[in-house]
């Protein structure tokens, strides 16, 4: 298919920047990269197998680097051909000749394990082939089957992370502040240069005051993005004096260093890839039509080539922080709201990076100046790179992933970063709730942990109810009676204190649907403090007792739950009310139906208000 671009027709020719894939006579696949627009042709007309053959695996590498596959650069479609190729040959050397995808078996398959057998890079080209070949609908089933259920295991080197991997919190923290702390640096820095040049263009500043020379040099520096120079170009001996052009040019301007600490730090509060957040642009909308410093959230227009041409752009919201939390941020320092708003750190470099946009003339939101101009003359640099991700951490003790040690500082990885950002907020950001469940929480360390703390703590609570689950002791009328006679032997009896069996009796210790030995020995809670339980948890306690005085409120607490269950969502009343019903109806059931027809004529008004208000959670401490 040879001339066909495959250019969505809705999108213009400058503005599409995915991978894009042609196929050649079928043969041949044309790889574009999504940011720099540099391509690649891979051929595979000459790959020694059939004519069949080779179409299908130039199909099969095409499926393979094409969006939503996290495959962006040349060097990695690359990677990708070279395996294909690998396989081509094993094919090739077959006893049976291949003529096309239908002829592929397992022992093709085995052929290429053993081809490498003994060498340390077996395993990666094997994880290699299966990713590549693993979903090729036109492998036989049995082929895919067995592409899915083995993997070998030998020579895996263990210090390198099979998975998507993330910060503990420890190293989260040190990574942020030290982001936090660049930032901060700049800032101060710039606005700092800003008042100078201000108060020299108020004419607040004479010639014989010390920051003369300075703000002589930052007003010609704003105006045209360039210092004094002699005939030859270099800078001025008076400019070299100051500090020179890096000197002056950090006193308006980000350096590259501070850019990429801006971009890291955006990536790690919101989640977002470091490839898209390097992309935003300076413009913005505002839903509530305010300024964007009175703004509580604003959207960008931000780009995602991977997720193909029909998802590629999509809209970013950025939020301040609740002003309930804003708060009790605030009451501390500014800064630290400052630095957990996504939208406040877009202000803040929408602010920085003005004079990088003027003199740079481009429209994204990122911005610096850098001494060393470019290949095409430029000292302007319009978003951060992963080259300036690897300089930052390098000039701030950080190792590259590659060398990174347990016991030593952690690596600097964007795509960590971006998992620890989802794994903390169990958000989805960019991505389908299914897929942040699947790909991100399901391999995440920190989710791992969580859940076995959570199913731990269940497991503890159901043993521990089961424990205490028994049936509430109900004191007749014959007890009451042998109580107010003989309370020493109304005591032994029930195996409690003397004082405790007088209270019960007496009323002074009910809690509206049974009477408590003891509020102040709690399962709860620890010994000596009062309970904190709703009284709908009491039946379920081993301090409960019920008495003959306490079945007319039985009764009418039964009659409401009940009452309640039409009108309630059934998981909700069978997480709550019906196992309290069940333990009322087994109190009811040791009296007699005369006794409960009487009990229940004997219910006051003030018996069911009470009820109603425990049913509310009136009672219950918050």
């Amino acid at each position: 298919m040879r001339g066909h671009s495959g250019r969505p027709a809705s999108l213009p020719e400058k503005g599409w920047r995915a991978p894009e894939l042609v196929l050649e006579g079928g043969t041949a696949v044309r790889f574009i990269e999504e940011q720099s627009g540099a391509e690649k042709i891979y051929d595979f007309a000459k790959l020694a197998v059939e004519p069949a053959v080779q179409q299908w695996l130039a199909r099969a590498f095409a499926r393979r680097i094409r969006p939503p596959a996290a495959v962006k650069r040349i060097r990695s479609a690359t990677q990708t051909y070279q395996m294909v190729c690998r396989f081509a040959a094993v094919l090739a050397t077959s006893d049976i000749p291949v003529r096309d995808a239908s002829a592929v078996t397992a022992q093709h398959l085995i052929a290429f394990h053993n081809r490498y057998s003994g060498l340390r890079s077996q395993l990666y080209y094997v994880d290699a082939l299966r990713g590549i070949l693993r979903d090729d609908p036109e492998l036989p089933a049995d082929v895919r089957a067995y592409l899915v259920s083995t993997r070998p295991t030998q020579n895996r080197d263990r210090s390198v992370p099979s998975g998507p991997t993330e910060y503990t919190d420890a190293q989260w923290q040190q990574i942020t502040s030290m982001l936090r702390r660049d930032i901060r640096l700049a800032r101060d820095r710039i606005r700092a240069g800003r008042s100078l040049l201000s108060r020299y263009r108020d004419a607040m500043i004479a010639e014989n005051h010390d920051g003369y020379p300075v703000a002589l040099q930052l007003d010609l520096f704003d105006r045209t993005g360039e210092v004094l120079r002699t005939r030859r170009g270099t800078p001025s001996e008076a400019l070299s004096r100051l500090g020179g052009i890096r000197h002056i040019a950090a006193l308006l301007c980000l350096t590259p260093h501070e850019m990429t600490a801006f971009a890291l730090l955006m990536t790690a509060i919101t989640g977002e890839n470091f490839g898209t957040v390097s992309g935003w642009p300076a413009t913005s909308y505002r839903p509530d039509g305010r300024a964007l410093d009175a703004a509580g959230v604003v959207l960008l227009e931000a780009t995602k080539p991977r997720r193909g041409p029909d998802r590629e752009h999509m809209v970013t919201a950025l939020e301040d922080l609740p002003p309930s939390l804003a708060v009790v941020l605030d009451a501390d320092t500014g800064d630290r709201r400052l630095f957990r708003s996504p939208l406040r750190v877009y202000e803040l470099l929408l602010e920085l990076t003005e004079l990088s946009r003027r003199h740079g003339r481009h429209q994204g939101v990122f911005g610096a100046y850098t001494v060393s101009p470019s290949r095409k003359g430029e000292h302007w640099t319009s978003r951060p790179q992963s080259f300036h991700v690897g300089a930052w951490a390098k000039t701030n003790g950080f190792p590259v992933t590659s060398s990174a040690t347990s016991e030593g500082p952690p690596p600097i990885n964007t795509r960590w970063l971006r998992n620890t950002a989802i794994a903390r907020t169990r958000r989805p950001v960019a991505h389908t709730r299914t897929t942040m469940n699947d790909q991100y929480l399901m391999r995440s360390d920190h989710v791992i942990g969580d859940a076995r703390t959570v199913v731990a703590s269940a497991l503890r609570r159901e043993v521990d109810k089961a424990r205490r689950h028994h049936a509430v002791p109900v004191f007749t009328t014959e007890f009451v009676s042998l109580a107010r006679a003989d309370p020493q032997a109304a005591a032994r009896q029930a195996a409690l204190p003397i004082p405790a069996v007088s209270a019960l009796v007496s009323g002074h210790h009910d809690t509206l649907l049974a009477g408590c030995t003891d509020h102040t020995n709690s399962p709860h809670t620890e010994v000596g403090i009062p309970c904190p339980a709703s009284f709908l948890e009491c039946l379920d306690c081993v301090n409960a007792r019920a008495l003959p005085h306490h079945l007319p409120v039985q009764i009418a607490a039964a009659d409401q739950i009940a009452a309640l269950r039409p009108h309630l969502d059934p998981q909700m009343w069978a997480a709550k009310y019906a196992p309290v019903l069940d333990r009322l109806n087994d109190i009811l059931g040791h009296y007699t139906s005369a006794e409960q027809d009487r009990a229940r004529t004997e219910v006051t008004g003030e018996q069911r208000r009470l009820v109603e208000q425990m049913l509310d959670g009136q009672w219950d401490l918050r």
